[in-house]
């Protein structure tokens, strides 16, 4: 069994197309995954860490997201994840939220090999 670790990252900024309909934000995230095995197809436990900071304002949300990463395929092109979204930042928009995804990499393979 191999026990190593796996982290990606992004940051993203957005702001509207015109001023008065929005305000700009710096979106960033640092992801880290713990492979048990050395397939693709399995069980994974994911942490998330996610940032949101209004530019206009400074005001920043902070959240931590624990979550389970599911391949389910042996070639590892398609996945599911599923997980609880935190706020840890003094201003607390909600307690938590679920969140997922399904992934599918269409250039890898097709959605059963």
């Amino acid at each position: 069994m191999q026990c190593g670790r796996s982290h990606q990252s992004s940051l993203k900024y957005e702001t509207p197309l015109q001023s008065n309909q929005g305000e700009s934000e710096l979106l960033y995230n640092l992801a880290f995954t713990l492979p048990l095995t050395k397939e693709k197809k399995g069980l994974f436990p994911m942490l998330e860490f996610n940032g949101i900071t209004v530019t206009e304002t400074g005001k920043t949300e902070l959240f931590v997201t624990p979550q389970l990463y599911l391949g389910l395929v042996r070639r590892g092109h398609i996945a599911f994840s599923l997980g609880s979204q935190i706020p840890v930042s003094r201003e607390r928009p909600f307690d938590y939220r679920i969140v997922s995804f399904l992934l599918w990499e269409y250039a890898d393979g097709g959605l059963w090999w």
